[in-house]
């Protein structure tokens, strides 16, 4: 993956916390951080989970970064953070207007 478009971030108004699979702990404790290859082992797993603070503030507003509440823009970088690549966009709404690009995706 080179690239993040982080999709409908609105959705998640109103949720309290917000949890973000970080790992997978397998039966014999052994704890694996990438998706687990098989249906098999993913039904060995059980999912860890990072947890953050949600938010009720219309965020459909926003048309950058810095136009997000902290909650809502932490999750957003937080996403970023554990992918490891450019986030280029993040979706708050279902408008086109509502697409806001960070990084030009279309030059």
């Amino acid at each position: 993956m080179t690239d993040l478009c982080l999709n409908s971030v609105d959705v998640l108004t109103g949720l309290d916390k917000i949890k973000i699979c970080v790992a997978y702990e397998k039966a014999d404790g052994t704890r694996i951080t990438r998706m687990p290859a098989t249906l098999k082992e993913l039904g060995e797993c059980q999912p860890v989970y990072e947890e953050l603070d949600g938010w009720t503030d219309d965020i459909s507003g926003a048309r950058s970064l810095d136009d997000l509440p902290a909650a809502p823009r932490r999750y957003v970088e937080r996403i970023q953070e554990l992918v490891g690549v450019n986030l280029l966009t993040f979706g708050v709404g279902p408008e086109r207007d509502q697409t806001v690009v960070l990084d030009d995706v279309w030059g």
